[in-house]
């Protein structure tokens, strides 16, 4: 991973993405075009509203669903008596 990120660089032979030496690209562009998902999923203290809206603190609750439903946690989460509140 910090080779991918080029926190360094190769020694020998090359990173590509999309056919493209990472060498020429630029750090941040690079940085931009990649995701992280640890195997271990972690919450933060509080909600399942206030997890979900970690990243965006003023999201909408259709917002908060589709949150959900990407993270496959929907059905998990709305089948609970309290579920999630719109407030």
């Amino acid at each position: 991973m910090n080779l991918l990120i080029r926190f360094y660089d190769v020694t020998e032979g090359r990173i590509l993405v999309d056919g493209v030496d990472i060498r020429d690209m630029k750090r941040s562009d690079l940085r931009d075009k990649i995701g992280y998902v640890p195997q271990k999923s972690v919450l933060f203290s509080g909600t399942v509203k206030s997890n979900l809206q970690y990243a965006d603190s003023g999201a909408s609750f259709e917002n908060i669903k589709r949150a959900a439903r990407i993270a496959q946690a929907e059905e998990f989460i709305f089948s609970h008596a309290r579920g999630i509140r719109h407030a």
